[in-house]
């Protein structure tokens, strides 16, 4: 197949955006074997044909993205690894005396792994009598993946490294399935999370990040090594995939265990170095003046127009707060200031709460939650407010801004009038109800906002159990191609040791031979050739031509490229310059 590293990266590129997932860190040579196992299919030859294809069909760009996203995954994964976790890990992880104990499974897949974290820690504390809150992150990049560890169901086959004991204590049949019961769903939180992009947890205590690595460049391997560092504890601990290592930030972690790989962190940085995330925000001001232009009559005009609106503000201006919708104060004019309390450092953010009378700010959230949800008047009657010492009777109107903003803001409009208590009591019970209605709204976003939060959590924790799946796949290669080394290994160490027992048997022999190569360079020669032809140790690989040689009457070079044109053996007896007889074969 015809492919080169622009097609892949134009593909790569392809994937990312449409699919809305980051391809680009992903190792050229990973996404190759995919594109290629595709082609193959699809029994095309050519990248471009294959990229044209991608173009027209958006499911094939799915189906290479799931097949790039492989989940290779069980529970308890490598028996051992859990083992030593349980044994030397968790002991020192509970003895600190924290009260919540959190972990981080990054590239969860499917959950398998988180959910046998979660089992193993729940057999820890009540073996050892701990009551410390647990809380575990499970992170995938894959939406499907999550929802089905969300789900917490598996078949027969996928539980198969679960035992029997586990089985019980943890699981309800449902049918021919397996549920994960709700006491161990219930400490895991799952989230879509891109490791290579977004921002990692914090003040973790053993980050899980097995056999996903390796399918990173190398580049994005340190980027997301630092990520993982970054969100530990000190003394936290990170453990990786058997094929994985961490030596490029082996001055902020410590190696415990080479066989299992398992790091701990030793050093109180941040890994700051190496996070790079992309984080934007924009904050919008209220209109100001129009600055004035360079030159002189810009300078007149602007000065006039200030002036003016200093007379309108100060003499006609009614008496008006502006505040955004966290209450935050942006703007005061000069009459409202004898209804609130003055800033004495304009250079600060101050709350309403904090400057105005507590009636003001009640009516004020009343009318605000009432505009958002688009009821009206937003002009109430009076209330008594004491300023100063002074009681007077205040009116107030919230009006909303319209803004070319993300932000809201709002007008609060203040006016003294006199009214009746009547008046105060009706306004009181509207503000009594509409507290009632904006508490009941706030538990009810409380709510929305904890399970949005959740579901992103474990957005956050699916992303890297998928790599790991990938990762678990080229660990079987590797293994295979281990295996395959150490026979050619083997057969080389034979090779060598037969060639050496060729070469001893030849040098205590008394027949001098030399052996050349097709070109009659000489390869090597016995010591007692060194009598006949005039060659010495530093003459191999030089052609056999260039020696003179001690016998009479013969071309030994001539004969020897006649027997490699007739590939015919020659025998002939030869006499040396001493008048010794010798036997020549070739």
């Amino acid at each position: 197949m015809n492919i080169e590293k622009k097609d892949i990266q134009y593909i790569k590129t392809l994937l990312t955006t449409v699919l809305t997932v980051d391809f680009l860190p992903y190792k050229d040579s990973t996404v190759m074997r995919r594109v290629e196992k595709r082609m193959t299919a699809l029994q095309l030859t050519e990248a471009k044909d294959y990229i044209n294809h991608l173009k027209k069909h958006e499911q094939e760009l799915r189906i290479l993205g799931e097949d790039i996203f492989i989940n290779v995954t069980d529970f308890f994964r490598d028996p051992h690894v859990f083992q030593k976790i349980k044994q030397k890990i968790l002991p020192i992880i509970f003895s600190k005396k924290k009260r919540t104990i959190k972990f981080w499974v990054a590239g969860c897949a499917t959950g398998e792994e988180a959910y046998s974290l979660a089992i193993l820690v729940k057999e820890f504390c009540e073996e050892n009598n701990y009551t410390h809150k647990i809380k575990i992150i499970a992170t995938d990049i894959k939406e499907e993946a999550i929802n089905k560890a969300r789900q917490g169901v598996y078949t027969i086959k996928e539980i198969l490294g679960v035992n029997r004991q586990r089985l019980r204590r943890f699981f309800d049949r449902e049918g021919d399935k397996y549920r994960i019961k709700k006491h161990i769903r219930s400490e895991v939180i799952f989230a879509i999370h891109d490791i290579t992009s977004d921002p990692p947890f914090a003040r973790v205590d053993l980050v899980s990040c097995r056999n996903l690595l390796i399918y990173l460049d190398k580049e994005n391997q340190q980027k997301v090594l630092a990520s993982l560092v970054f969100a530990l504890n000190i003394d936290g601990f990170l453990l990786l995939g058997k094929s994985e290592t961490a030596i490029d930030l082996t001055y902020d972690l410590k190696s415990i265990s080479n066989v299992y790989k398992i790091y701990k962190r030793i050093k109180n940085t941040r890994t700051t170095r190496r996070l790079n995330f992309d984080i934007s925000y924009q904050d919008s001001l209220l209109p100001v003046l129009t600055p004035p232009n360079e030159n002189e009559q810009g300078m007149k005009e602007h000065e006039l127009a200030k002036s003016f609106q200093q007379i309108i503000h100060q003499k006609y201006a009614p008496a008006v707060v502006i505040i955004d919708e966290q209450f935050y104060v942006k703007h005061i004019t000069r009459p409202a200031k004898q209804y609130i309390d003055t800033p004495e450092d304009y250079t600060k953010i101050y709350s309403l709460t904090t400057l105005a009378p507590e009636p003001v700010t009640a009516l004020v959230r009343a009318a605000i939650s009432e505009i958002k949800k688009g009821k009206s008047p937003n002009t109430y009657p009076p209330i008594p407010v004491t300023y100063e010492n002074e009681a007077k009777q205040i009116s107030i109107a919230v009006e909303s801004l319209v803004v070319e903003s993300e932000t809201s803001f709002y007008a609060i409009i203040f006016e003294e009038s006199r009214a009746n208590g009547k008046a105060s009591t009706d306004v009181a019970k509207r503000i009594n109800l509409a507290l009632q209605t904006q508490l009941a709204d706030t538990e009810e976003s409380l709510r929305k906002t904890i399970e949005k939060l959740e579901n992103t959590n474990q957005n956050l924790l699916a992303s890297n159990e998928e790599l790991q799946s990938t990762n678990e796949e080229y660990i079987s290669v590797n293994e295979e191609l281990q295996t395959i080394n150490s026979e050619y290994q083997e057969t080389i160490n034979e090779l060598s040791i037969s060639n050496k027992d060729v070469d001893h048997l030849l040098q205590s022999t008394d027949i001098g031979t030399v052996f050349l190569d097709d070109n009659l360079h000489i390869r090597k020669f016995t010591n007692p050739i060194k009598d006949l032809i005039n060659i010495d140790d530093i003459d191999l690989k030089r052609p056999l031509k260039n020696f003179t040689h001690n016998l009479r009457n013969i071309d030994i070079y001539k004969k020897v490229k006649a027997v490699l044109d007739s590939n015919q053996a020659i025998e002939k007896e030869v006499v040396s310059e001493d008048g010794i007889h010798y036997l020549m074969r070739a």
